[in-house]
């Protein structure tokens, strides 16, 4: 399995709490579209498979956007002093298609990071344009750790390859390895086969997750200090 260093400054940009809705809320100073994009660069991990992506997944849903929210802002704690605020998705839950948080009870929504905006402009993850309400798909997700590594209410999709919509007879999904294996034309259909092969795939062993250790400062603000580390 492959293990990287994620430093908790660094994905501070995509893990929040919730602020207020986006429908009727005023914030008409922020733009409805992405003009810039997030490359994942060394902060990605690397799958081989989809059931490998399901596998990491603390989550597998299909469900509906409902809404966009505002997220609280946020400052980069590395003293560049960029501040964020993250566009979170109110996601209704049809089906939870795998779950490794234990206990009997499947979340209803879930509020699921998708970019975030920064000096008035949005910024989406690459190959992924923001969902929109009314969008229906599957989601592979993981949940978001705020600066000192505890877990939030949020979250956040494993992989650019863990989000699929379902509209007008077409998978929407960001071009990648683990979806050209399913064909050169994803299908609803096909999509829905590789996704139920992934999730089987990830309940009976085959496939495994890939885990990476993620790394907050000993000392707050010191990026130089021992880091504290844990692995998920």
């Amino acid at each position: 399995m492959t293990n990287r260093w994620l430093f908790a400054a660094a994905l501070a940009a995509l893990v929040i709490a919730s602020g207020c809705s986006l429908n009727g809320s005023g914030s008409d100073a922020l733009p409805d579209g992405p003009s810039q994009i997030i490359h994942e660069g060394d902060r990605a991990r690397t799958f081989d498979t989809l059931g490998q992506l399901a596998a990491t997944a603390k989550i597998v849903v299909r469900g509906e956007v409902i809404d966009v929210r505002e997220g609280n802002p946020i400052t980069f704690a590395d003293g560049s002093g960029i501040t964020v605020t993250p566009r979170l998705l109110l996601l209704d839950v049809q089906q939870v298609l795998m779950s490794r948080s234990g206990g009997n009870q499947s979340p209803t929504t879930l509020e699921v990071n998708d970019g975030y905006w920064q000096s008035g402009e949005g910024y989406a993850r690459e190959g992924l344009p923001w969902a929109q309400p009314g969008d229906v798909g599957v989601f592979f997700l993981t949940q978001d750790r705020d600066r000192d590594l505890n877990l939030l209410p949020t979250y956040s999709l494993v992989d650019t390859a863990g989000r699929v919509l379902f509209e007008n007879g077409h998978a929407e999904h960001a071009t990648s390895p683990l979806w050209a294996a399913v064909g050169s034309s994803t299908t609803p259909d096909s999509a829905r086969v590789a996704i139920d092969r992934a999730v089987q795939d990830a309940r009976s062993g085959r496939a495994k997750p890939v885990t990476v250790t993620i790394c907050r400062p000993s000392v707050r603000g010191d990026e130089n200090s021992e880091p504290v580390c844990i692995e998920e």
